[in-house]
């Protein structure tokens, strides 16, 4: 309704578009965005600016071109196919930049898991076009009371409507096919995020993970997913301890850290890799993820991957998904086409989880789930961690600040 409304403003203003809707509407988004993006400000007060001020261009920029485009348009249906077009590449062009992806603009457009369902059908980028094109005819059906406009718009609602039953319909259907079982424990420590704290105890740090470990193998788990956090030691070069808690445990573990790109230099000199790293049950390592995508605003440097590599074990292929790398749809289509069965995200935004910021991330994991249609583990030191199984339904969420451990049993295609 409120796209709805915008649009409504637009036609009333058109003639004076510069100053009676452009610069209005650019100052609503900068208003909107600053309230999304405060807690940036428990990072940096310039990265919360600039991100504020260049995000809120993103909408005005939008409507800029579409008026450049369409202004002398008469038609209704083409007004609404240049309002979807221009929207659609707008996503598209989104999705390829490495800082944010479409997330700035996602959640505008996310609605209940029912709803998203129709992502299996639909990119969500498609989705969110489609939306605003929608939106543009309800509010130009109320500036012109045009009888045509009701029509398309309603005719955008019915398809709409058309779409979400065949989803859910698809979700419900039961597909026959060989399934597999597999048990996992995912364990949120809930350890303190600060890096000084990490330094100043180690000891501590391996007690608690060694504690829930022992914990987690007591319901005989297949594995045990520890979240991203940078362990004391460099557990790729010296893997002694999470081998010898694998063979301990008897159980396979994974677990996802950043360690030097060099033996021995410093990660703030030299740089860093992010790893998750897959111990088995002998005490091996038993398979290495390496991200692709690197936080945006990072001051260190990263050495990412080229190409994608799913992590191969007996009860499934893995797609992890490491720190940022959930925001996007890139890399989890990456994922899906190296033949990835479960999807696997192991992030850490314990300096934001007192903001709304781990919600955000819960919130596009769904999205991920919806658009691959694979089911997706979260954990996270500090919260949310969570299980959503392939029709985006929640099965297990942990709450923030605590320390939990969350039994699956889930049975793979």
């Amino acid at each position: 309704m409120g796209f709805a409304g915008l649009w409504f403003l637009y036609e009333r203003r058109r003639e004076n578009f510069l100053k009676g809707f452009l610069i209005p509407c650019w100052l609503v988004f900068f208003i909107v965005y600053a309230a999304c993006l405060y807690w940036l400000l428990e990072y940096k007060f310039w990265v919360y600016f600039l991100g504020t001020l260049a995000l809120s261009l993103i909408f005005p920029f939008f409507f800029f071109i579409y008026h450049l485009i369409a202004q002398k348009f008469r038609s209704v249906v083409l007004n609404v196919i240049t309002a979807f077009g221009i929207f659609c590449l707008l996503g598209f062009f989104l999705s390829s930049t490495p800082v944010a992806g479409t997330a700035p603009v996602d959640f505008f457009f996310n609605a209940p898991v029912e709803m998203l369902r129709i992502l299996h059908f639909v990119d969500f980028r498609i989705w969110c076009a489609w939306l605003m094109a929608t939106c543009f005819a309800a509010g130009f059906l109320m500036h012109k009371h045009s009888l045509k406009t009701l029509v398309v718009f309603c005719a955008s609602l019915i398809a709409m409507g058309i779409l979400t039953g065949l989803a859910n319909m698809d979700m419900r259907s039961g597909k026959s096919g060989p399934r597999h079982s597999m048990k996992i424990a995912l364990v949120q420590h809930n350890l303190p995020f600060s890096e000084e704290w990490r330094i100043d105890h180690p000891d501590e740090v391996k007690k608690k993970y060694e504690m829930l470990a022992m914990e987690a193998a007591k319901q005989h788990p297949d594995l045990v997913i520890f979240p991203q956090y940078t362990f004391p030691e460099d557990i790729y070069r010296k893997p002694d301890f999470f081998a010898g808690l694998a063979r301990k445990t008897g159980v396979y573990i994974l677990t996802g850290a950043h360690v030097p790109i060099e033996t021995g230099k410093s990660i703030l000199d030299f740089g860093f890799m992010n790893l998750a790293l897959l111990f088995t049950p002998e005490g091996e390592l038993g398979g290495i993820y390496q991200a692709m995508a690197s936080a945006p605003f990072g001051e260190v440097s990263q050495l990412s991957a080229k190409k994608y590599q799913v992590i191969q074990t007996p009860f499934g292929k893995l797609g992890i998904l490491l720190c940022y790398e959930d925001v996007t749809s890139r890399i989890p289509e990456e994922a899906v086409k190296s033949g990835a069965e479960i999807l696997v995200a192991l992030s850490n935004p314990g300096l934001f989880v007192n903001t709304p910021l781990p919600y955000y991330y819960f919130q596009q994991d769904q999205l991920r789930v919806m658009e691959t249609g694979l089911p997706l583990a979260r954990v996270s030191p500090n919260g949310y961690s969570a299980f959503i199984d392939k029709t985006g339904c929640v099965l297990q969420k942990s709450r923030l600040n605590t320390e939990e451990i969350l039994y699956i049993d889930y049975s793979l295609k």
